[in-house]
């Protein structure tokens, strides 16, 4: 009960202001979070005629310099409008969620993440997040805010495997 507070808590935070940077909170252990998370979560949304959808990455680093049980997760999301239009500036991706079983990883997007040359689509980048797996799946979970009617959707990305770099 705690942690759904408290997510909530962070909801309302971020609510309150445009474009805000949300710092690592951690791993919870809440089937009931996941479950919930999932069930409000959509593959897409439309916004004036146009299709988003996410897609992300996630990958753990083992290169020689790295500790040797590997660095911890990072993630990158995409935000794609699939009609190669633009993404409308009013949409912006303000929280992530990966999901691995039970466990949630809530985190914010790294500053200055989210430079792409390719205008109709945008990219934020997560780090320092669990050491799952490597070769395990997670489902990740974009929000994204439309800063003029304040509406957020919750984007899936499922079963995206952590893969292992060397």
């Amino acid at each position: 009960m705690k942690r759904i507070i408290f997510v909530l808590l962070v909801f309302v935070f971020v609510s309150c202001e445009e474009d805000v940077v949300i710092p690592d909170k951690g791993v919870f252990q809440d089937k009931a979070l996941a479950t919930e998370l999932k069930s409000k979560a959509q593959n897409s949304f439309r916004l004036n005629g146009d299709l988003y959808t996410l897609e992300a990455f996630a990958w753990r680093d083992f290169m020689p310099i790295s500790p040797p049980d590997g660095k911890a997760l990072i993630s990158i999301n995409r935000l794609i409008n699939n009609n190669s239009n633009p993404i409308a500036d009013e949409l912006n991706m303000v929280q992530q969620y990966v999901i691995y079983d039970h466990s949630v990883w809530v985190t914010g997007y790294e500053k200055g993440s989210g430079n792409s040359s390719i205008n109709w689509q945008r990219e934020k980048v997560s780090g320092n997040g669990p050491k799952w797996g490597p070769n395990v799946y997670v489902d990740v979970i974009s929000v994204v805010r439309n800063t003029i009617t304040n509406k957020e959707y919750y984007l899936i990305d499922r079963k995206i495997h952590i893969n292992r770099t060397d």
